[in-house]
């Protein structure tokens, strides 16, 4: 044979080895790609579900613990998407991928309210979002506002029918029903109400979908006024269907902080002392709590606790009419539960869940034993503790919230009535 026609037929050869090669690696890599496409695509149809529907449970199984936002932590994200998507405004009713040369996609959505929205996607190996842009990080202006006039005395305020309180009180010069909710970080409008937006807000250092800066010229308690500064608008559609009667917004720890509140529930009055105040009234119970972000942490123990049972860390919110336990508590051996059900909960937003409830018993803070008071189980207790009090655990006393001191008193029916 001539020698170049082996060659020829060698180089042949060898170009059909190196292809046949470079097919089974190819096909190798598209199997294992189809594979993670599938799984990739299972999570993207999950997330386009889920803000359809408002339910986190159909997203959650398709999230990676480190599952985080741009500059936003995956400790932060963990315990703010479960609120993102109870408040997403519109749903996703169609949408297209671009993919990006690091690896990531940008989803192209078009929601139900005609508007189109980019979030930024990345995937694990497992398939599983270890990125989703869906909120940012903006902070709010917490300091301290300049209230102006006399400090309010005897302001009357009443309870809605699931026990929450409620004042009258003017924004920019429109009267209307506010919750006084210590668990809301600032002054919140009901959206009908809303002044000009600014951008997106955050709360303990997350946004949640749905919700907005504004900037209110006036906003007038009893004799105090507050002018020029900032607060959010959310959506309260679902809260006024809970308290049966429209609202104007929520009044929030920032409005609270710098003052002792007196709530006197018997005699339907609200009083501002200047913090540190020294109450001549004998205090029933005087219960120490920490700041964690913009509410008070409590140390709760349980009265039939064993050798290796460990105080409960809870929030306080009086915008919560009944409390919150983490899930682990369902039927402890340590707790008298009694009348178990399931009902449907709905926050702030329209979405609602259902959750397991019971009237639980057996709760002490220091010597004070706190009443049975219904309560909602969660898998997601806010801000890593084991849940929060609410005020069926106060009852119809009097009590004061004092920030600077960190104490919330409780008094005893004799001293119902306040200055």
């Amino acid at each position: 044979m001539d020698l170049r026609v082996f060659r020829n037929h060698e180089a042949n050869a060898m170009r059909f080895v190196v292809n046949i090669v470079f097919t089974l690696l190819l096909l190798i890599h598209c199997n294992s790609a189809a594979a993670l496409q599938k799984q990739e695509q299972a999570a993207l149809d999950a997330l386009i579900l889920a803000t359809q529907t408002k339910q986190f449970e159909t997203l959650a199984p398709h999230l990676s613990p480190q599952c985080r936002a741009k500059g936003v932590d995956a400790k932060v994200f963990a315990r703010s998407i479960q609120q993102v998507i109870a408040g997403w405004p519109s749903p996703i009713v169609s949408h297209r991928l671009i993919a990006e040369a690091d690896g990531g996609y940008q989803l192209i959505a078009t929601r139900a309210d005609g508007t189109e929205r980019q979030y930024g996607l990345r995937f694990d190996k497992e398939g599983k979002f270890i990125e989703l842009d869906l909120f940012s990080v903006k902070r709010m202006d917490t300091s301290a506002l300049k209230w102006q006039g006399e400090l309010v005395k005897n302001l009357p305020i009443r309870r809605a029918g699931n026990g929450l309180i409620l004042v009258d009180a003017s924004l920019d010069g429109i009267q209307g029903t506010w919750i006084i909710d210590s668990g809301a970080p600032m002054l919140s409008v009901n959206r009908k109400n809303q002044t000009a937006s600014i951008g997106p807000k955050d709360v303990n250092g997350a946004l949640v979908s749905g919700t907005d800066l504004i900037t209110v010229n006036n906003f007038q308690l009893g004799s105090m006024h507050i002018d020029s500064f900032q607060a959010m608008s959310m959506d309260l559609s679902a809260l006024e269907q809970a308290v049966g009667e429209k609202l104007a917004g929520l009044i929030g720890q920032r409005e609270l902080a710098q003052f002792n509140a007196d709530f006197n529930l018997p005699a339907k009055t609200l009083t501002l002392r200047a913090a540190g105040f020294d109450d001549p009234a004998q205090a029933l119970a005087v219960l120490p709590f920490r700041m964690q972000a913009h509410l008070p942490v409590f140390t709760v123990n349980m009265t039939r606790a064993t050798p290796a049972s460990k105080p409960l860390q809870m929030l306080f919110d009086t915008g919560a009419a009944s409390n919150l336990l983490a899930d682990k508590y369902w039927r402890h051996p340590s707790l008298t539960q009694s009348d178990e059900s399931q009902s449907q909960l709905a926050g702030a937003s329209a979405a609602r869940t259902t959750v397991r409830t019971s009237v639980v018993n057996g709760f002490q803070v220091g010597d004070f034993a706190l009443p049975a008071a219904h309560t909602v189980y969660t898998a997601n207790a806010p801000l890593e503790t084991d849940g929060m009090l609410g005020m069926r655990s106060i009852g119809e006393r009097r009590f004061t919230l004092d920030y600077q001191r960190g104490e919330l008193r409780i008094y005893p029916p004799s001293a119902a009535k306040s200055e």
